[in-house]
């Protein structure tokens, strides 16, 4: 998702990753649900990766991204990914993002990534999901 609503998501009728971070804070609370995107520091996206990667009950537990998570974000104990609106994605930028859990984890059969299209998404792009 875009970090920041747009004209071309009102167009669309998708959701950026703002508006879910905030729907989600007012479900789990702030502490429990971090955003990460593209337009942020490198001390801020480093700051939430390693909350996120901490064990714990008050470390934050779901993350909200932009496919800045795509390269260069390690948390190896991650068991679900879901990406929204996947039919906007490439097959190359879904493997990647889905390459982001299960990198050590017992058994990786116990990790998931979850892909949600639109209804109206086309025969391509359900083919490629």
């Amino acid at each position: 998702p875009l970090s920041k609503p747009s004209k071309l998501i009102i167009h669309r009728n998708l959701m950026d990753a703002k508006t879910r971070y905030d729907h989600l804070v007012q479900i789990f609370g702030s502490k429990k649900v971090q955003i990460l995107t593209g337009n942020m520091s490198s001390l801020e996206k480093n700051r939430i990766l390693s909350d996120f990667s901490r064990e714990g009950m008050d470390s934050c537990r779901i993350l909200v991204a932009t496919t800045v998570v795509e390269v260069g974000v390690d948390v190896p104990k991650a068991k679900i990914c879901i990406i929204e609106n996947a039919e906007q994605f490439g097959l190359s930028q879904i493997h990647q993002i889905r390459g982001r859990i299960g990198r050590i984890v017992e058994n990786e059969s116990s990790c998931h990534c979850i892909l949600i299209h639109r209804d109206n998404a086309s025969e391509e792009s359900l083919k490629r999901l």
